[in-house]
């Protein structure tokens, strides 16, 4: 017989009752040896070195863990959150700290349960506040937060382009040597707009979406890095498509026009083998 799948999980804008079946978890601070922790045999969470070595600098400063780590006694003082926190402890110099011990055991689905909820559970910033909270903070400061400059780069946005009613079109800018240029402009013409000495082509944001997707498919099918000659090789494959496209209408009218030769043939023929009356 085959197995049942779980059901798959789906966020909830209201919180779940909690199962009857799973008894409350029960916890108590403890002063404990960091080097007597052990790291479980799985965690999906890791920290790049930059990250890890500014958490190690702020427990230096603080010389104390301000966060505490969810340890579990009865499975061999497994940490269950908390593995880098006890790690830049010990090497910030650290030798003890408070934890979370849960008392009694625990099943293992529950403690791997717990340990990804405490990684998936984070929540998000407002980027507008949490920019002027670090704004307010000295070089030092900024650097104990985690944070960078880079992180608010989301703030370049400008406003004023998202309203539809200050904005109808977008001016984009393209480079070509003398020759591209001459190509891509007679392409253009080619559609039915009209040349000038500093020609602007107006476009939907919807049709510079589909021109910059061919931009990128030619850059990686042809392997082309220069963006002018992959415009060029992108105006030529249009080219000849459409050459193509006017050989198919082109075979099909004459197609047609044979057709309509045949048959008036057949008609003709018809007339001079009917019997006079």
């Amino acid at each position: 017989m085959a197995s049942k799948k779980p059901k798959a999980t789906q966020p909830s804008a209201e919180p779940q009752a909690p199962s009857p079946e799973v008894p409350p978890l029960n916890v108590r601070p403890v002063m404990r040896k960091l080097s007597e922790l052990k790291h479980p045999a799985r965690n999906a969470r890791f920290m790049k070195a930059p990250q890890f070595n500014q958490l190690v600098a702020n427990l230096q400063q603080d010389q104390t863990l301000t966060s505490l780590p969810l340890v579990y006694p009865a499975g061999g003082d497994i940490i269950i959150s908390g593995n880098h926190r006890v790690d830049a402890a010990i090497k910030a110099g650290i030798q003890e700290g408070w934890v979370l011990e849960i008392e009694g055991e625990v099943p293992e689905g529950r403690l791997t349960a717990i340990q990804l909820s405490h990684n998936a559970i984070a929540g998000q910033d407002d980027i507008a506040t949490l920019g002027a909270m670090y704004d307010g903070l000295d070089f030092a400061s900024k650097a104990y937060s985690g944070l960078t400059d880079d992180d608010f780069k989301v703030n370049t946005v400008d406003l004023a382009s998202l309203s539809a009613g200050s904005t109808d079109y977008e001016d984009i800018t393209l480079t070509f040597l003398p020759e591209q240029k001459e190509a891509f402009v007679k392409f253009i013409e080619s559609l039915g707009s009209k040349g000038s000495k500093v020609p602007r082509f107006i476009g939907a944001r919807a049709d510079f979406d589909k021109i910059f997707d061919g931009l990128i498919g030619v850059k990686n099918k042809l392997n082309v890095v220069n963006t002018s000659l992959a415009m060029t090789l992108l105006a030529q494959l249009a080219n000849e498509r459409l050459d193509q496209l006017i050989a198919e209408e082109e075979a099909k009218k004459k197609e047609g026009d044979g057709s309509g030769a045949q048959a008036a043939a057949a008609d003709t023929s018809v007339v001079e083998a009917a019997p006079a009356s």
